[in-house]
């Protein structure tokens, strides 16, 4: 027979500890919150303004003084298509919304084996993500075009809306990179709302 002596004081002090864990986690949750939106504004990209598109199916927001152009193209597979670039700090990209077409991982993985036929692509990452209760992916990478030469940091998010994929696409000058960036690029996706 066994005699199992428990210390009233080391369980004590394991239950404080994970406890602390537990409300540390908590206001992690909390700050990261407002870090996004305290980065939005040290970088000068407060306030936002609306956009809306497919009879307001889809809403999202960006920085108010980032120039937009909404393009159309003659496909069924991107049924939106909006433009934007802020000059000052080097950030272009674009918002799209494809038609749903099979899987989005290997739409993704699809992707990557074309444009590294076309570019110079180093620290590719893909990662899932959550936005709004929509599954998606978060793809990271350095870009050199050929004709260019340049560098480029990509951070792509695609998210899976059920019938279609809304796509946001930043793209920062290599020089011009800062690393609270992507912390300003999450809370401009987050900013979408997408009702089917």
């Amino acid at each position: 027979m066994k005699i199992l002596v428990v210390n009233g004081k080391k369980i004590g002090g394991m239950i404080i500890i994970i406890g602390l864990m537990i409300m540390m986690f908590g206001l992690e949750m909390y700050f990261d919150n407002k870090l996004k939106m305290a980065s939005l504004i040290q970088s000068n990209f407060n306030p936002l303004e609306q956009y809306s598109a497919l009879n307001d199916k889809l809403k999202y927001k960006l920085p108010k003084q980032w120039e937009t152009s909404e393009k159309k193209f003659n496909s069924n597979e991107i049924i939106y298509h909006n433009e934007f670039k802020s000059v000052k700090s080097g950030i272009f990209g674009f918002v799209q919304v494809w038609n749903k077409r099979g899987d989005l991982k290997k739409f993704l993985d699809n992707s990557k084996i074309i444009s590294e036929k076309q570019n110079e692509i180093r620290n590719y990452s893909i990662d899932k993500i959550k936005v709004n209760n929509h599954n998606g992916y978060i793809v990271k990478y350095v870009i050199k075009t050929k004709h260019e030469k340049k560098d480029y940091v990509a951070f792509e998010y695609f998210i899976d809306c059920g019938d279609v994929y809304v796509r946001f696409s930043f793209f920062v000058k290599g020089q011009m990179y800062k690393e609270n960036m992507q912390r300003i690029f999450d809370s401009i996706v987050e900013t979408m709302e997408y009702t089917s």
